[in-house]
């Protein structure tokens, strides 16, 4: 686990599902904090500030989406991780949640096992990714990028609409050496 202080907002409206999410994460050890609908969660998200997001898509009052939208729109809730639960899994379902900001996507049914990994991964990149200020040529110690984006590839998206930021030199020096060394060239005869 990555730490015993991280508080996990669960929004699901099947309370079933939610208290089952809310006592798993506890007995690991993390605080959790429950809503059972988008804006309950939403107002939650704004006024807790989480260390990560549990969302479902479907949900009353205002849809998962709906929810991950506003998250990405806040300067105070744009670095939560938010990892989508839903019984939607059409490509088309996450594709669209990855687009308005979700990190992680996780189908209904689910494995517990699987979704307690992929909870202490996303605590851990936010703990590497944020904790430290190096740019000492590792992509994953890089400093935050200054547009408050929750990852470099947003930056990235968010430096080619605004031009107000741009790739940092460790990852775009790392990136050019990668695609010059992995091409094999094809040789004029």
């Amino acid at each position: 686990m990555i730490s015993e202080s991280a508080t996990i907002l669960i929004v699901e409206d099947e309370q079933d599902i939610r208290e089952l999410l809310a006592y798993n994460l506890e007995k690991e050890g993390y605080a959790t904090v429950q809503a059972a609908d988008g804006k309950e969660g939403l107002d939650l998200a704004r006024s807790r500030k989480p260390d990560l997001i549990l969302l479902d898509l479907m949900l009353p009052k205002m849809d998962g989406l709906a929810v991950c939208r506003e998250l990405e729109r806040d300067s105070g809730t744009v670095r939560i991780p938010i990892i989508m639960l839903t019984a939607r899994g059409e490509d088309v379902d996450r594709i669209l949640g990855f687009e308005l900001g979700a990190d992680d996507y996780v189908t209904k049914p689910f494995s517990l096992a699987v979704l307690r990994a992929r909870v202490n991964a996303q605590l851990r990149r936010r703990t590497t990714m944020w904790s430290s200020r190096s740019t000492s040529g590792n992509c994953c110690s890089a400093s935050a990028p200054s547009c408050g984006a929750r990852s470099w590839w947003k930056a990235i998206r968010c430096s080619r609409a605004t031009g107000s930021a741009s790739i940092p030199p460790p990852i775009r020096s790392r990136c050019s050496a990668r695609t010059s060394s992995s091409r094999p060239r094809n040789s004029a005869s």
